[in-house]
């Protein structure tokens, strides 16, 4: 008994399966605003030396800070979502103003500032993927060897 059957059609139509739900897949974490979750201290300003805990939602377009209140004395500025900046200083550190707060917190700061980075390596992983999906339908519909060009984009697309 084999695991992959020897029909060439099984065998295509399971490539055109799995190649759409990569897609799927990629394009929804590419769309969403949230990948990442970071926790870190967050030194709340105007009191004196009061800290509290912030979380950061992360996606590639968009970070969304909340502060957890840990008592009910404290009062803090209500923290909005801010969208990431791509179009200057790609050298430079994020400032505190870019991702939404008021107080430095570090680690956050430096991770999208290096996923800046990573951003244009996953839009030409969804442009490979798209033109991979594209060739893998235009194979399996036409019976010819456009699935080992789909199969290529796929690997370099990092599927």
């Amino acid at each position: 008994m084999y695991a992959v059957s020897r029909a060439p059609e099984n065998v295509s139509r399971t490539s055109v399966a799995f190649g759409v739900a990569s897609l799927a897949i990629l394009l929804t974490g590419f769309v969403t605003g949230s990948w990442v979750t970071t926790r870190e201290p967050y030194r709340v300003p105007g009191t004196d030396g009061a800290y509290t805990a912030a979380a950061f939602r992360i996606g590639l377009w968009k970070i969304c800070p909340t502060l957890r209140k840990t008592n009910s004395t404290m009062n803090f500025r209500s923290l909005s979502c801010k969208y990431i900046r791509y179009t200057s200083d790609w050298d430079l550190d994020l400032a505190k103003e870019d991702i939404g707060v008021d107080s430095d917190v570090y680690f956050t700061q430096s991770f999208v500032a290096k996923m800046r980075w990573c951003t244009p390596l996953v839009s030409i992983s969804l442009c490979l993927m798209l033109a991979g999906c594209v060739f893998s339908f235009s194979g399996h519909f036409y019976k010819d060897q456009k699935t080992l060009i789909a199969s290529s984009l796929h690997t370099l697309a990092g599927k």
